[in-house]
């Protein structure tokens, strides 16, 4: 299952009838529907169920038109924060870069850069 706007807590109906079930974590559309990303929420209480990870920025907004695919660093997702709390929650699994094919080099060398600074503190 693959979150968009939910909160971790619209999540636990499901995950109460299906205690198995696998996430794919969105960072990008976890930006979306709110004040702040629902990501770090959604790991700390699911971070045992995700099975991947979906990595684009974008500047936040209400709707599907705000769901940008950026590049990495050039929206206000909190990779930093993000990377911290998947480590913390043993997460050792895929990530997609869904970014133009021009960015994913970049993109790639970024979240590189963000695990190793994380992984020092």
């Amino acid at each position: 299952m693959e979150n968009l706007s939910e909160t971790a807590e619209d999540f636990e109906p499901v995950i109460d009838q299906v205690p198995d079930l696998g996430l794919t974590l969105d960072v990008g559309h976890a930006n979306l529907g709110g004040s702040e990303n629902k990501s770090i929420a959604i790991i700390e209480k699911f971070g045992r169920l995700i099975r991947h990870v979906h990595l684009h920025d974008n500047r936040g907004g209400q709707s599907k038109d705000d769901d940008l695919h950026l590049p990495i660093g050039t929206g206000t997702v909190d990779f930093p924060g993000i990377m911290a709390a998947l480590l913390r929650a043993g997460y050792d699994g895929t990530m997609t870069l869904e970014v133009k094919p021009e960015f994913q080099g970049v993109g790639r060398n970024s979240m590189a850069a963000m695990v190793k600074k994380v992984q020092e503190f």
